[in-house]
């Protein structure tokens, strides 16, 4: 008999980007590629409406982590978890064949990280911080996928620089003498960037430069998505090594790869890309977006998500 898998989402129907990537969108790749071994399917939950205080849902929360099916596996997404009270996790534990947290970007100075038997990370960097803080027990690596949404789109190598930035301006740093070559694509939400994809097709070179993240008493990790968005787009990156993974998944060669986030280094490389384009440094760094999409792709995560649960449905 097929063990039942729930991607755990709000029952409220606000989707998060994170959790259309990691929950919807995952359960139907997982359908397809695993669909012989489990039975994927999508569960609601009651989101506390006051985290601070903690006090509005809890009672529904509580009822529904008593009454959820008995034996299953439990994957909660990252905007489930930072809605869930420590309680009702241990309730849903309780039931469960196992429980799953997947946290991608959360903030785990905020997180107790109880009720969990698999804690999953979406990146390196946050893999190797839960890992020291748990002493490697029960924790995994699933690097963040691409959205699937992008593979429909043809790939534009050639020709002259085309550049755009996708995501949050706040999240990145562009030089005033580029920001006039840099598109700017802003979206916060999956819906935001529905509306987006056709556009972004036509451009060959991805600005990743993302600042250090400077908050008070967070504790966050994020996947190297822009990245992943790039290489399944077929377009190279310009990145700076502090954003985290971009080194491990780019390798410390990677010819758009800034070293700090300093002005004038930032304009060299966009200069060497810009003047470069199809010569031997801009293939080069194709081939290495080309093996990230690889890497990066919704099969592959499935494909690791089944040797996660293979243990917990057995």
């Amino acid at each position: 008999m097929k063990a039942t898998v729930y991607f755990v989402v709000p029952s409220s129907g606000e989707i998060w980007g994170s959790t259309f990537l990691r929950g919807l969108q995952m359960c139907e790749v997982a359908k397809r590629h695993l669909g012989e071994h489990y039975d994927f399917q999508i569960i609601g939950m009651p989101m506390l409406r006051n985290r601070a205080l903690g006090l509005a849902n809890i009672p529904m929360q509580y009822l529904w982590a008593a009454t959820r099916p008995s034996g299953a596996i439990y994957i909660v997404m990252k905007q489930c978890i930072e809605g869930l009270s420590s309680t009702a996790a241990e309730m849903l534990q309780s039931r469960a064949r196992g429980v799953i947290f997947d946290y991608v970007d959360a903030d785990m100075s905020r997180i107790l990280m109880r009720g969990a038997d698999i804690h999953l990370c979406a990146s390196y960097a946050q893999y190797s911080y839960i890992s020291e803080r748990l002493n490697n027990n029960g924790v995994e690596l699933m690097l963040h996928n691409y959205d699937a949404r992008f593979e429909v789109l043809p790939a534009k190598t050639a020709g002259t620089l085309g550049t755009v930035y996708l995501g949050a301006i706040r999240n990145t740093y562009i030089p005033p003498n580029l920001r006039e070559k840099v598109d700017i694509f802003e979206g916060s939400s999956y819906e935001d960037m529905n509306i987006q994809i056709d556009s972004i097709g036509g451009y060959n070179f991805h600005y990743c430069v993302r600042p250090p993240t400077v908050t008070r008493n967070q504790v966050i990790f994020k996947p190297f998505t822009k990245g992943a968005t790039a290489a399944v787009c077929g377009a190279n990156v310009l990145v700076n090594k502090e954003t985290h993974d971009a080194v491990q998944l780019l390798g410390d060669d990677y010819p758009y790869l800034v070293d700090t986030l300093d002005d004038v280094l930032i304009t060299e490389k966009f200069a060497a890309a810009e003047a470069g384009v199809g010569g031997a440094d801009w293939q080069r760094a194709i081939s290495v977006m080309a093996e990230l999409a690889f890497q990066l792709s919704p099969e592959q995560a499935a494909l690791k998500l089944h040797k996660i649960l293979k243990p917990m449905s057995e």
